[in-house]
């Protein structure tokens, strides 16, 4: 597989990925009303448009038990919004972000440059095995000299993009992703960490592998010297420091947030919750650690007692690392209940009473940009009021979306009809999220997103082993795994950006 596809090739099409799967990103929570971009600034609150800020705030005061005329009032001074924001949201919606087009385009041209450094290595590899071109020792080899300057020409090309300085191919993107680079490597453990800077070293660690298989290219494109094994070669320390620095990032960042934190007013203690955040990405460095030490010791030399050591403390770090991050992915990372004591501990209870689903369809699954057509065509059919029970009045377009939207922990009567109601069954939607938070996606994909993540998680942690020789040397199982774990890492970045999201709001 190396002379199918070398290593510097497959480090310029996972970058390509990366770059795709962050524009994908964009442009998917874009398209469901959610401005990403702005969250990726130090901007405290979300962005959201007149409609979705109207429809918000229904939301909002229908839990809060606001008094509907109040309600009302606020949807009429909200209305005379409705103008100025149909253009504003045909430009959001058609009209990609700086970052969207950046990554795309970045990315596609990266895609495209590798593919064509590809095609005549493979050219070049095809005439040498079959027609002699470079000899060693009177065999034909793929990998000679002109081969190699092929896969260095690939590598330089992307570094020279990157480090342009004229002003094309989006010089103010890469400028600022350069800038975020240097942010989050600065030393300090009293930093601020912005959303941005927590991502971006998020999405390093799925490239955690990358890094060290890029030291290893870059010792095979320079020039061979005399140098120690300890510093060029598989058997480089190198190799595992740069897979360790960007947990070793993140971990940093969790204890500039637990310094900079603000303590409690009840006892005046700090939340722990960052030093826990710290605790996963610690729990990383046995993994990578243990794993060299364990290939430093061959059995058959004396040390097969400390071998089988090294390996059991590897296998119990394996699983610690993999259920701590799947755990910490779902519960924290993307607000879901499922893995919470208190959810299943209340679970017995709320089958008993029958309650059905609090995530209607119409705020889980439906697009905010359909959702707030169809409120707003139902507002202008009719501007009559009704009277509601307790005789309040309401305006009947803000009527029907609080029945629409509203989230109820009642049980459906038998008289409610299905076009009233399109909620999804509790049994497809358990322990999601608390009625409070809207869902963007249907339940079927958080709980597809919670079943790949438990098992790309566990897939990665042996990833960052290099001692599984067995496996590892299959190097298109290790791009394979790699490719897998930045696809992970795109569907991550959609409920993790939605949670945030959330929570500002």
């Amino acid at each position: 597989f190396s002379v199918f596809l070398p290593p510097p090739f497959r480090i310029v099409f996972l970058i390509a990925l990366g770059l795709l799967c962050w524009s994908a990103n964009l442009r998917g929570l874009r398209r469901l009303g959610l401005d990403a971009e702005s969250m990726m600034s130090s901007e405290t609150k979300v962005r959201v448009l007149p409609h979705h800020r109207d429809h918000g705030e229904q939301l909002y005061r229908a839990h809060a038990n606001v008094p509907a005329r109040e309600m009302s009032r606020s949807n009429a001074s909200s209305a005379a919004l409705v103008g100025s924001a149909d253009s504003e949201l045909a430009v959001f919606f058609r009209h990609p972000g700086p970052q969207e087009a950046a990554a795309f385009h970045l990315g596609l041209s990266c895609f495209v440059w590798a593919s064509i450094c590809w095609v005549t290595y493979r050219v070049y590899a095809f005439k040498t095995i079959f027609y002699g071109g470079d000899q060693i020792n009177g065999i034909s080899n793929a990998r000679g000299r002109h081969a190699q300057a092929i896969q260095g020409i690939a590598v330089l090309g992307v570094l020279a993009v990157a480090f342009w300085p004229g002003d094309v191919m989006y010089r103010p993107m890469r400028k600022a992703f350069g800038k975020q680079i240097l942010s989050i490597c600065k030393p300090s453990f009293v930093q601020r960490i912005h959303f941005s800077n927590v991502v971006l070293a998020d999405i390093l660690t799925s490239y955690a592998r990358v890094f060290g298989e890029l030291w290893l290219t870059m010792c095979f494109l320079w020039p061979k010297t005399d140098t120690p094994a300890w510093w060029n070669g598989k058997g480089s320390v190198a190799v595992p420091l740069l897979v360790s620095l960007p947990y070793f990032i993140r971990f940093r960042q969790c204890l500039s947030e637990y310094n900079v934190s603000t303590p409690s007013t009840k006892d005046g203690k700090r939340p722990l919750k960052p030093l826990l955040n710290a605790a996963k990405y610690a729990s990383a460095f046995p993994v990578i650690w243990l794993s060299v030490l364990q290939g430093a010791n061959i059995p058959g030399d004396g040390h097969f007692s400390r071998v089988n050591m090294f390996f059991y403390l590897w296998i119990g770090s394996v699983f610690i690392n993999s259920f701590y991050s799947f755990w910490w992915d779902v519960t924290n990372d993307w607000g879901l209940e499922m893995l919470k004591w208190e959810t299943w501990a209340n679970t017995p209870s709320l089958v008993l009473r029958g309650v059905h689903s609090i995530h209607r369809r119409n705020t889980s699954a439906m697009p905010a940009y359909l959702s707030t057509a169809r409120n707003r065509r139902a507002s202008d059919t009719s501007s009559t009021t009704v009277v509601n029970e307790t005789g309040n009045g309401i305006p009947n377009g803000a009527h029907e979306r609080m029945s629409q939207h509203s989230h109820s922990n009642d049980t459906l009567r038998p008289g409610d009809s299905a076009s009233n109601y399109t909620s999804h069954s509790r049994k497809k939607s358990y322990f999601l999220r608390p009625p409070e938070y809207v869902m963007l996606f249907p339940p079927i994909v958080y709980q597809l997103a919670v079943t790949s993540d438990l098992i790309l998680r566990f897939a990665w942690s042996l990833k960052l082993s290099s001692h599984l020789h067995h496996i590892i040397e299959l190097e298109s199982t290790a791009f394979y795994l790699e490719a897998l774990e930045i696809l992970r890492r795109w569907g991550w970045s959609y409920l993790r950006i939605e949670w945030e999201a959330c929570k500002r709001r």
